[in-house]
């Protein structure tokens, strides 16, 4: 079997703190969600992102 690996561009808002790839898809979490930068992050994120990879 050959395998292919597809690499693609993707903006994210500031703050992108970490990344896991799942079979669903990429799990996407923001520091800007932390308590500190709530107040004067430039976009401040308090959820998990899943992006559907698919």
């Amino acid at each position: 079997m050959i395998r292919r690996s597809l690499m693609h561009n993707a903006a994210a808002p500031p703050m992108t703190e970490g990344i896991v790839q799942t079979e669903g898809g990429l799990y996407v979490l923001f520091e800007s969600g932390a308590a500190s930068y709530r107040s004067n992050g430039a976009y401040p994120l308090d959820h998990l992102y899943l992006l559907d990879c698919k």
